[in-house]
């Protein structure tokens, strides 16, 4: 068998792994852990993910977050206008042209119930 396609079928099976492993996520946390570092490992390396992470690579986070953001909660561009200025500040972000600044960072942190400190990564 492929090597390479043998380490795939290994990633789908913690992939399997560590969903089943949520349902008690305290008592699996340093598990969950291990297997995401390795998955983590594998994603970047892999090349199976190769095009999908050069995509990944020329988005902004600014723009993940907000992209994200707009699919889960189903919004539009002026869902987002009076947390982050303007409608025409969003399509600056999710354009790639702008990034959010600490204040709108806030602004969304307590709109979505995200904590701050996460969205300081961005």
């Amino acid at each position: 068998m492929n090597t390479e396609f043998a380490k795939h079928l290994d990633y789908l099976a913690m992939l399997a792994q560590i969903e089943s492993l949520f349902d008690d996520y305290d008592s699996n946390k340093q598990q969950i852990d291990r297997l995401a570092l390795l998955i983590e490992q594998y994603e970047s390396t892999s090349p199976y993910f190769v095009d999908f992470n050069q995509r990944v690579a020329d988005i902004s986070p600014s723009k993940a977050l907000l992209s994200v953001l707009l699919e889960q909660h189903n919004l539009t561009v002026e869902d987002f206008a009076e947390s982050v200025g303007s409608s025409e500040q969003v399509v600056g972000v999710l354009g790639g042209e702008q990034s959010l600044t600490s204040q709108q960072l806030l602004a969304l942190s307590k709109q979505f119930g995200i904590s701050f400190e996460a969205t300081l990564s961005i």
